[in-house]
């Protein structure tokens, strides 16, 4: 028979149940709507935190920002700086693996176990991408060495709706969509 032993997980300071707001532009802002939604640790129920809802409005805020940056000063910047740069991200997500592991467990409910047991792939996916700064060929290739999987990652957790705006890379569940054979 099997048996289930819970691990203790000390309440991240983040998980406070206060409010959130949406990064865009580089800085924090309210939804343009001014909704919010709570969202609730699945295994207790008890509040996370309250998170800014965004929306049409606020994606296209998110876009806008992101052109302004693609075409402003992101562009200049050299490939082996944009790989320094991802690559300091991949160190800072290694350092703080295990914070980030419960946060996301907190989140959205997965096991511990399955949070901490992606270590490698998400530090993986990481330096990958950024060792592509340098590295562009002009052909497409796997993101992984498992032959079931290509490149293409969206950036939305697994049920579609971020409740603690973390980074969204540091998301474990990556929504890697499987080739079609």
């Amino acid at each position: 028979m099997a048996v289930t032993q819970a691990i203790p997980i000390t309440r991240h300071p983040y998980a406070d149940g206060s409010y959130k707001k949406m990064l865009i532009d580089g800085k924090w802002i309210d939804a343009a709507s001014g909704k919010r939604f709570e969202t609730h640790n699945p295994a207790t129920g008890e509040l996370l935190a309250t998170v800014a809802e965004g929306d049409a409005e606020d994606i296209n805020r998110a876009v806008a920002a992101a052109r302004r940056a693609f075409e402003g000063p992101w562009s200049k910047v050299k490939p082996y700086e944009r790989q320094a740069l991802l690559l300091k991200l991949a160190d800072l997500v290694e350092k703080n693996f295990e914070e980030l592991s419960q946060l996301d467990t907190l989140d959205m409910g997965a096991p511990i176990s399955r949070t901490r047991g992606n270590k490698l792939r998400v530090l993986g996916m990481l330096r990958y991408y950024a060792g592509q700064a340098t590295a562009l060929h002009g052909e497409n290739r796997s993101a992984s060495s498992a032959p079931s999987f290509h490149g293409t990652a969206r950036l939305v957790p697994a049920s579609g709706r971020s409740a603690l705006p973390l980074l969204p890379v540091a998301r474990w569940s990556l929504n890697l969509r499987r080739k079609r054979r």
